[in-house]
């Protein structure tokens, strides 16, 4: 499977919000438990850690309000394919599924959600038919 390079930031804005805003404190104070010139680098690693934490709390704002805001066929047209498997994978969230959205190199970049509940791991790709 095709995955895009990611980077820790990038890792920690695809989690849940929460999980960046601790992680953000955690690093800090362990930094500064080693003092001097590491105190400087916990300061960045909270400010870092808890950037991507925001950046994870407003896609998550904008996959929910793209869920609510459809509703006909013609809306479901009318976005594009990226939008399209972001919208699926709310839904699946709505669901109770952990998702793993992959970022396909393409509209038909192979598989693009990775479904976890239950213990059980499904593999999901969309396919969104303008006609």
């Amino acid at each position: 499977m095709a995955r895009r390079n990611e980077n820790v930031l990038d890792a920690i804005a695809s989690m849940p919000w929460p999980f960046g805003f601790v992680l953000g404190i955690v690093a800090y104070f362990f930094a500064r438990h080693f003092g001097g010139p590491f105190e400087l680098l916990g300061w960045i690693f909270l400010l870092a850690f808890w950037a991507a934490a925001l950046a994870s709390f407003f896609k998550g704002l904008k996959r929910k309000r793209l869920l609510e805001t459809q509703t006909s066929l013609d809306s479901l047209q009318s976005m594009s394919w990226r939008e399209f498997e972001t919208l699926v994978g709310e839904a699946f969230r709505r669901l109770g599924y952990f998702v793993e959205e992959t970022g396909g190199g393409g509209k038909d970049g192979g598989i693009d959600l990775i479904l976890s509940k239950a213990g059980r791991k499904e593999l999901v790709q969309c396919k969104q038919w303008k006609t």
